[in-house]
């Protein structure tokens, strides 16, 4: 009985409805309000709530049905989930005007890990990355801040307090007067992905909403 009125209620939807999604910060920050926007230009009658959260939160809520998709890193093997991949985020060191590295186009990890580095949160997947990097390198690094919100690490790198290494999608939506430095040696890069509960189907109105952000996602996978 309960699946007859969800999807009526998903049928019903076809024309208005509410969306939540749950999503990164670097995606809540550009991608993702772009979407809405053009989702609320085509389809009045459906509104987005967003939330969001770091990775493990985002798989969190996708598991237990409060949101209704994920944008979040995929690769992460869980029977619970089925993931599609949306686009490949790169990672680039972002560094103030008058730096010593600011006139390069890219660096190598080791060379740019030895100036103070500005990082996001331990709980947070850049962190997580860049860390697994650094020590696969067994680079000694020096962290002078950390920062929640990509915006706060971007300042940091602006006003000269270190190096901030974060995703490329961070800067296409920021105004903060930084250089950005392309990472190699290695490449640093994450996948992002929809995430959806497993046996679930989406929404009519949240389906239109993940067809905007496919084609947002082919966009930002040329600018990587």
């Amino acid at each position: 009985m309960r699946s007859i009125v969800e999807h009526a209620h998903d049928v019903a939807a076809h024309r208005r409805g509410v969306i939540t999604v749950a999503c990164l910060p670097s995606i809540a920050a550009g991608l993702l309000p772009r979407a809405i926007a053009e989702l609320a230009v085509r389809h009045q009658g459906i509104s987005a709530r967003v939330r969001d959260v770091v990775s493990a939160r985002v798989v969190e809520l996708v598991k237990s049905g409060e949101v209704d998709f994920g944008l979040g890193i995929c690769g992460r093997a869980d029977r619970d989930l089925t993931e599609e991949p949306l686009f490949v985020d790169r990672l680039a060191a972002f560094v103030p005007k008058s730096h010593p590295l600011a006139g390069k186009r890219d660096a190598a990890l080791r060379d740019i890990a030895a100036h103070p580095l500005i990082l996001t949160g331990r709980d947070s997947s850049v962190r997580e990355l860049v860390e697994r990097a650094l020590e696969q390198q067994q680079v000694p690094v020096t962290v002078a801040q950390e920062a929640s919100y990509m915006t706060t690490a971007l300042e940091m790198a602006a006003a000269g307090l270190g190096i901030a290494i974060l995703p490329d999608i961070a800067i296409t939506s920021s105004s903060v007067a930084v250089r950005r430095v392309g990472i190699r040696q290695p490449v640093l890069t994450r996948r992002i992905g929809i995430i959806t509960k497993a046996g679930r189907s989406l929404s009519p109105a949240a389906q239109k909403l993940v067809e905007l952000l496919r084609r947002s996602g082919k966009s930002a996978k040329s600018e990587v």
